[in-house]
């Protein structure tokens, strides 16, 4: 991955996956509003640690770890933590989730695909002017079955 790309994919991940989309800041004052950027940026940083922790133990690119599956495998390995601190209603038990089981969530989550190339010119002037190269297209024609 191009270096001037991770940062714009890194600001993508804050802001759409991990606040979700429809959401803006809180804090009604600049330091409520820094204060919560600080935050996600922490939050952010523990869940990118999660994923290159789990592409050294199975020997991959980072770049293929879904930031989305470390997001969910997160947040429901902290709802089950935090439903074992409660106990079971039943009969009270509590049991500690281990933490290697987060690390199997996200490593079996789908991952990203990161040997694609681009098939088309990126901007809209390009676009114009370059054709789109290294496809191949099949169409396959069938009958109606309407009047």
């Amino acid at each position: 991955m191009q270096c001037g790309w991770s940062i714009e994919l890194a600001y993508k991940s804050i802001k759409s996956t991990l606040r979700g989309t429809p959401r803006r800041l809180r804090g009604r004052t600049a330091d409520l509003a820094e204060q919560e950027v600080w935050g996600l940026l922490t939050v952010y940083n523990a869940l990118i640690t999660l994923a290159v922790t789990t592409a050294a133990d199975l020997g991959i690119d980072p770049d293929e770890i879904s930031f989305t599956v470390v997001l969910r495998a997160t947040r429901d390995h902290l709802l089950t933590t935090a439903g074992a601190t409660h106990g079971c209603p039943n009969c009270g038990h509590r049991s500690t989730p281990d933490p290697r089981d987060l690390i199997t969530a996200i490593a079996a989550g789908p991952r990203n695909r990161t040997g694609r190339h681009r098939t088309g010119p990126r901007t809209a002037r390009k676009r114009r002017t370059e054709h789109t190269r290294n496809v191949v297209y099949t169409i396959d024609i069938t009958e109606t079955i309407y009047p």
